[in-house]
């Protein structure tokens, strides 16, 4: 079991909870901590103050180990369909999506891992009501906008099968309430509050 003292990071911790209780930020701060970071992968702690969401995003062509170190949080996470359907709006293209995710964890819960096209890559995830949060993650590869691995965010719509689609290949679990949305990128929502801060405690390689 990994805890915050384990990676040196019980002060950042306790500063993430001071910024956001002493001054009642609202929208509340994220803060993130990259412990080391390459080409081929990056070590990070996301902090998320108590009630916090980190909306619908995604880790493009990314494999994700994640962990919640302290506190609670409820996560969801979708999957592409694999014959994807799309339709257009007036404000874009929406793309059929599984959720394959909707659960509670702790720090008991152990690590979860998101493969490109499995495991819920497309993930939101909101702090528990009783304390502050925190996750680390192991992303490989790590970001790089320039190599087409930008994170991108998307809204989730409610999708309502029609008898047409009793035969298009969905299988059982699938056409179950609830199991299937209409996803649609948008821009980073305007109340999404996140600073990066520099790491400056073990050194863990």
């Amino acid at each position: 079991r990994i805890r915050p003292d384990d990676v040196g990071l019980r002060d950042d911790f306790r500063f993430s909870h001071g910024m956001n209780t002493a001054g009642h930020r609202n929208p509340p701060i994220i803060t993130c901590k990259s412990i080391i970071r390459c080409k081929n992968f990056e070590i990070a702690v996301l902090f998320l103050p108590k009630g916090t969401v980190m909306p619908l995003h995604d880790h493009p062509g990314m494999t994700v180990f994640s962990k919640l170190l302290i506190g609670s949080a409820h996560v969801e996470g979708y999957d592409w369909i694999r014959r994807p359907r799309t339709f257009s709006t007036i404000s874009g293209s929406r793309i059929l999506a599984e959720k394959v995710l909707d659960r509670d964890v702790t720090p008991e819960s152990g690590a979860r891992v998101l493969f490109p096209d499995a495991g819920g890559n497309m993930h939101r995830f909101v702090a528990g009501e009783e304390m502050h949060c925190a996750f680390l993650d192991v992303l490989t590869p790590p970001y790089a906008p320039t190599e087409r691995r930008r994170c991108t965010y998307h809204k989730d719509f409610p999708c309502n099968l029609c008898a047409c689609w009793r035969t298009s290949g969905l299988t059982e679990a699938q056409r179950r309430p609830g199991k299937l949305a209409w996803l649609q990128e948008v821009a980073k929502p305007r109340d999404l509050r996140i600073i990066s801060l520099q790491y400056r405690k073990l050194i863990i390689f």
